[in-house]
């Protein structure tokens, strides 16, 4: 199995998916665990060291520039 290089979302518009922080957020979160896993169970690493490869190599862009787009879409917060 091969590593990918890194792994980043972005926030786009308002309609799609993951344009809002708490939804990004929790796929962020799912998709750093799932990877822990399959690293400790295919490359036998360590947990820990998994776990910080994974926040290393899986991020978010919140593009604050996007904020103007929920705002025209009706969100205030």
């Amino acid at each position: 199995m091969a590593l990918v290089s890194s792994f980043v979302l972005e926030n786009v518009f308002p309609e799609q998916a993951l344009s809002r922080a708490d939804t990004l957020r929790k796929t962020i979160e799912l998709c750093r665990e799932e990877f822990t896993k399959q690293l400790v169970q295919r490359k036998n690493m360590d947990s820990n060291e998994a776990r910080e490869v994974a926040k290393k190599l899986i991020g978010a862009t919140w593009d604050v520039g996007h904020i103007n787009l929920l705002r025209k879409s009706g969100y205030s917060k």
